[in-house]
Parts: C-alpha cells; sequence; structure tokens
C-alpha cells in the first residue's frame, strides 16, 4: 500500500530526509499497487510504503535530481559575469564611496535619489548582462558532468542512433547518451618572427589566436563505485 504526501517544496533539487508522521499531514492518495504495477508521481513528492501480511520488493527510480533551469543557470550566470568582466568596462567600475550609506537591508524601507541611481545602474547592468550569457557552453558543461558521473553503459541492444550537427558536416552516434562531443576554443600561440634578412626588429611578438578544437568525453570506463559520488573527473579523449 503506497501513501502521497505534498511536499513542503515542489520540485525540490535534492532527496528530501526522512521525515517523521506528524511532519507531512495527511495522504492526498492511497493505493495499493499489485505485482507489476507501475505509479509516477513528480519529483519531492514524498511517498511511504507500506507491505502486506505477504514479502513485497519494490524499485523507486529517481530522475531530474539538480537537472534544473536553476543548474543551468547556475553555471551560465557566472561564467557571464566572467565574459562581462572581462569585456565591458561598466563590469569594472568601482563602486560609489558612499554605497554603504545608501544600500543594505537597513535601508530597504527609505528612498534617497544616491540609491535611485545606483539601483538603476545595476538594473542595467543585469540587462547588459544577457548578451554575455552562453548558454550552449553551459549546457556542454552539464552534459559532460552528467556522462562523467552517470553509470557506464550495459552491453546490449544499441539506442537509436542520434544525429549532431557541426557546422556543415553531421556526425551519428549509435548511443548518444553516452558521449558528449563538445567544441571547444583554445588559445594557440603564434609566433610573429621577422622573416626578411635586414636584422631589424619589425615588433616582432607571439601572439594568440583561439583554434578551435573538439574533444569527446565518453562513459564507457566509468567506475560503479563512483557512481554520483561527486568524484569523478571530467576529461576528454
Amino acid at each position: 500500500e503506497w501513501s502521497l504526501y505534498h511536499p513542503d517544496k515542489d520540485l525540490p533539487r535534492e532527496y528530501s530526509r526522512d521525515f517523521k508522521q506528524n511532519e507531512i499531514g495527511d495522504a492526498f492518495l492511497t493505493v495499493r499497487l499489485e505485482p507489476g504495477d507501475f505509479m509516477y508521481f513528480p519529483r519531492g513528492i514524498i511517498h511511504q510504503a507500506r507491505a502486506s501480511e505477504e514479502f513485497s520488493h519494490h524499485l523507486t527510480v529517481s530522475t531530474f535530481q539538480k537537472h534544473s533551469w536553476y543548474d543551468l543557470l547556475n553555471i551560465a550566470l557566472p561564467e557571464a559575469l566572467e565574459k562581462a568582466f572581462a569585456e565591458d568596462i561598466d563590469f569594472r567600475r568601482g563602486l560609489p564611496r558612499d554605497c554603504f550609506q545608501h544600500m543594505g537591508k537597513g535601508y530597504e524601507n527609505t528612498t534617497s535619489d544616491r540609491q535611485r541611481a545606483m539601483m538603476g545602474i545595476m538594473d542595467t547592468l543585469v540587462d547588459k548582462l544577457k548578451s554575455h550569457l552562453d548558454a550552449h557552453a553551459a549546457m556542454d558543461s552539464m552534459a559532460t558532468d552528467f556522462v562523467a558521473q552517470r553509470l557506464a553503459p550495459l552491453k546490449g541492444k544499441p539506442q537509436q542512433p542520434g544525429d549532431l550537427s557541426i557546422q556543415d558536416r553531421a556526425i551519428r552516434f549509435i548511443n548518444p547518451t553516452w558521449v558528449r562531443m563538445v567544441i571547444m576554443q583554445e588559445p594557440e600561440k603564434v609566433d610573429d618572427t621577422d622573416d626578411d634578412d635586414d636584422g631589424d626588429d619589425d615588433g616582432d611578438e607571439e601572439e594568440e589566436k583561439e583554434e578551435e578544437k573538439v574533444a569527446l568525453f565518453h562513459s564507457l570506463g566509468n567506475q560503479i563505485a563512483e557512481h554520483m559520488d561527486g568524484t569523478a573527473e571530467v576529461n576528454p579523449d
């Protein structure tokens, strides 16, 4: 017999602790499952199983742990800030010297021209930050971490092939969830030497250019002992 209870927060990000009976209130659904039955309920729903007089066994599969829009933005926003800091001088300007005297929780219910001006700058910078967001790079980070943490695939019938288009070429993986292909921009130093024979130094210098490389991350060597323990390293082959 299964009883389902409303969570204290809808769609939580991680597993909840074990609750005491007086903490969860009344069940909104109680149902008896028979051998072979399948039941789905949204992530975070508190569930309670009670066996009858006969032996009972069930398998629970949890999905979407740390796989929300929050997790994607948690990667994308810090990277966007770093990019904005490097490319936009407005993010590098100093705060007003009297900022502590106009902003803070103690000034939340007060208003001043100085406070409004600082809040206006904050709004402007947040708007500008959007142009530095790289959602594709953030998704690559999430995907490579997933590949590093997932279980190694079982041998058996392959999945349906998945297509990955890179510019004007297409690559097909037989098992697309086992691997992640990432296009990376890596700096490459180019020695701009003087090739003439005049012996003059014409401002020769070493330039740094970005070279496009492709890295392949796979899960074939993942160890079951390291599954979801956070110690697996993300390294491409």
